[in-house]
């Protein structure tokens, strides 16, 4: 670790000698290897003009360096500049065929040049001499994905990157993909099922069967495939990450609480989103101490981290402690402008202390990100109906029913706004479209009209429509 650290300070000195060299017109001396570091480091970082400023003056001062060239080819591919990253591909190739790193670097180029083909066979080439042969495969397969056609062949090419290496995390998630797309989870199963018959003691087999059971939202055959996992690898974080993942979608979330605190234990530095999914777990479960506790923790890795504001806020708003949730839901919309769940709490926690302004103003902004939340509109249309906004109220249902509509309940609550109004005939019209949606929810109505006269004649027209349609 302290060699890692002077190893850090070197390179920075030497940038800042570089970069003086560069401000200044002067000419300081580097060898090859320090020339490399300096172009390195700006590629970490993206400064990829910069970078080629470096390998210039690189191979001004040692024009036949083969690493420097192999550095510049990979400037310009960064840069876009294919054809002159190809060409000096091509020079190396001449002296280092089977030089697998530069193989690699001509497979890339030819891809992100959209020639597919071409990326193939230059990977292939690297396939009988290379020691890793799964990233081959992963990349292959990563070249075949890109078109829809060609998906077996994707899917094959990760199949074989994980029976070279069944922890390849990127093979295993471009895999789920393409069988996503493809909509056959079952040759993911049959895949994972052969290589746990073949060594039932891989546990990343299990723990990617159970991702995949995840993907198909079987969560009882997902948390079966995780137990697995932990069982044979107790400190598997990952998997018990997962658990916890499965545990919450089920609802269960005394025992996502479990499975979180142990891949936390497991990870040696835990970040801001698995503290939050732990808070969350707290929250679902109505801790809300506990997970503010953790949000809090999350905050203090990351103080901009909008999923943790929106944790405490939200914990607070259900607590009915409105001005104090403000703060942290405010905070939140500064840090992630662009998700409709925080302004709608937002929107909500504004309209409990009276601020209707702000509340309107928020379901607006809700509406833009996601027209197609129906609680936008729903939540939305009542504020201007409890201002005596009547009209307006009818005027956002409809806009909601244009996004949405196939969702039950904004026809029930555009009957319930006309019956208050009096238009029974266009309400009855919404009841009928809401009904034959979804007949269940039409329970909602009794809890919009207390008045025990409204509910019976409701009641008949409901139980008609259950007859007719019998």
């Amino acid at each position: 670790m302290i060699d890692d650290f002077d190893s850090r300070d070197e390179t920075e000195e030497t940038v800042v000698r570089f970069e003086q060299m560069l401000r200044q017109e002067e000419f300081f001396f580097f060898d090859v290897e320090t020339y490399e570091r300096i172009i390195e480091y700006y590629r970490e970082r993206e400064e990829y003009e910069t970078a080629l400023q470096a390998c210039e003056m690189a191979l001004s001062q040692y024009p036949f360096s083969n690493e420097i060239k192999f550095e510049k080819a990979q400037v310009l591919a960064s840069l876009d500049e294919f054809e002159d990253a190809l060409e000096l591909i091509e020079q190396l190739e001449v002296l280092y065929p089977q030089d697998k790193d530069l193989i690699f670097l001509k497979g890339n180029v030819l891809y992100l040049c959209g020639q597919y083909t071409e990326a193939i066979e230059s990977l292939e080439q690297a396939l009988p001499f290379a020691q890793d042969k799964d990233e081959i495969y992963f990349r292959i397969g990563y070249v075949y994905a890109q078109s829809e056609e060609q998906m077996p062949q994707a899917i094959s090419y990760f199949q074989k990157a994980l029976r070279e290496n069944i922890a390849h995390e990127a093979a295993a998630l471009e895999l789920a993909f393409c069988l996503d797309f493809i909509d056959d989870f079952a040759e993911g199963v049959r895949f994972y099922e052969e290589v746990i018959n073949e060594n039932p003691y891989a546990h990343y087999a299990w723990y990617n069967l159970g991702l995949l059971h995840a993907n198909m939202e079987q969560y009882g055959q997902a948390l079966q495939a995780l137990s697995y996992a932990v069982l044979i690898q107790e400190d598997f974080a990952a998997a018990h990450y997962a658990m916890g993942h499965a545990y919450m979608n089920n609802s269960d979330y005394r025992e996502a609480q479990q499975t979180y605190l142990l891949a936390i234990d497991h990870t040696p530095s835990p970040d801001p989103e698995m503290l939050c999914c732990l808070g969350a777990a707290y929250e679902k479960d109505q801790q809300y101490s506990p997970a503010i506790r953790y949000y809090n923790q999350a905050l203090q890795l990351d103080p901009t981290y909008a999923d943790a504001w929106f944790g405490v806020g939200a914990c607070l708003f259900y607590q009915e402690k409105w001005f104090e949730s403000l703060h942290f839901l405010r905070k939140t919309v500064t840090y992630n402008d662009d998700n409709d769940l925080y302004w709608l709490v937002l929107a909500n926690a504004e309209y409990q202390i009276g601020n209707t302004v702000a509340s309107f103003e928020a379901y607006m902004r809700a509406s833009e990100i996601n027209p197609t939340n129906p609680e936008v509109w729903l939540n939305w249309s009542l504020l201007c109906f409890e201002q005596g906004e009547e009209d307006k109220a009818v005027q956002l249902l409809s806009e909601g029913i244009e996004e949405c509509p196939e969702e039950a309940l904004l026809y029930y609550r555009m009957a319930a706004y006309l019956i208050d109004a009096g238009k029974y005939k266009q309400a009855f019209s919404f009841l009928e479209n809401a009904l034959t949606l979804d007949f269940d929810k039409h329970t909602v109505l009794f809890d919009f009209f207390t008045s025990l006269d409204v509910q019976k004649a409701l009641f008949k027209i409901i139980d008609q429509y259950r007859q007719d349609h019998s």
